[in-house]
């Protein structure tokens, strides 16, 4: 068991995971800041999380797609690969936390000055923020449908839309991070419903897909805010828990491991199926003879 988990945490993919979480996190900020300064350590705080789930979320959406496609694959690989893309979301509140703790002893100084960047700055804040997400997308060797979903497309559109219409500048940023959030909670709802009344491949796509598409809009929102020096707008630390909990919820609802009582039923039924067997060749060897 020792052997399994130190031969799983020194793999690969776990090295990977690493590095896409925490490259993308610092490579972003380094732009953004222009260099890694006392206030770069509150944006560090506020990346990690997302850029960790959406890590995780671009994986089990490439990973359910094939296995919906592919179902004579095991559930042990399955559990396996699931586990995988779990590491980045743990790479990245270990971040997140870390990051938090040390704002809290060497706090940014309130004086600081922020320039305001150039429209090329903050395109190049941008291209550097999802550079790796796009890598990780093609290496999944999904096709483009996995990708697409027209519900939760036009459910996160319209609810940007919306919250731009209403919103004013002091408050833009607020009302435009709020919306990528409900438009994820929504179409993760709409997926569950999808797949109770049996459209397990639609639902799941819907659910997914919504993540995928609220959470990247909001990553776009922070380092746009963040470049123009108004991340202040957003309490995105609190977002940042908030994405976890429904991230969370995405992952138990449809890929949730087997609790104590399934394990439990399941060795009783074996053991209950061993027992009919023998009694059965008991009364094969009777009749035999």
């Amino acid at each position: 068991m020792t052997d399994g988990i130190t031969n799983f945490l020194l793999s690969p993919s776990t090295f990977i995971s690493f590095l896409f979480v925490w490259g993308t996190v610092f490579q972003t900020v380094f732009v953004i800041d222009g260099g890694l300064r006392s206030r770069s350590i509150g944006h560090i705080k506020n990346l990690a999380v997302p850029v960790g789930l959406v890590g995780s979320l671009v994986g089990m959406t490439a990973l359910l797609d094939s296995h919906l496609t592919d179902i004579a694959r095991s559930i042990s690989d399955l559990y396996r690969a699931v586990a995988t893309m779990m590491l980045t979301i743990i790479f990245g509140g270990i971040l997140a936390a870390t990051a938090y703790l040390w704002e809290q002893k060497y706090p940014p100084k309130k004086n600081s000055s922020v320039k305001r960047p150039s429209r090329f700055h903050t395109i190049l804040a941008l291209i550097f923020g999802f550079a790796p997400t796009l890598l990780l997308m093609q290496q999944q060797h999904r096709s483009l449908d996995a990708w697409l979903s027209p519900t939760p497309l036009v459910l996160t559109v319209s609810l940007l839309g919306l919250a731009w219409f209403v919103s004013k500048k002091p408050n833009r940023y607020e009302l435009l991070s709020n919306a990528c959030l409900c438009s994820s909670i929504i179409g993760l709802l709409v997926g569950v419903t999808l797949v109770f009344v049996g459209d397990l491949p639609q639902g799941l796509a819907v659910a997914g897909n919504s993540l995928n598409y609220g959470l990247l809009a909001y990553i776009a929102i922070y380092i746009i805010a963040a470049t123009q020096g108004a991340s202040n707008q957003l309490n995105a630390w609190l977002l940042s828990w908030h994405w976890m909990e429904i991230a969370g919820f995405f992952v138990f609802m449809f890929l949730a491991p087997q609790t104590i009582i399934d394990i439990v039923d399941q060795a009783e039924m074996m053991q209950t199926i061993d027992a009919l067997q023998h009694e059965v060749q008991s009364l094969k060897n009777q009749m035999g003879q």
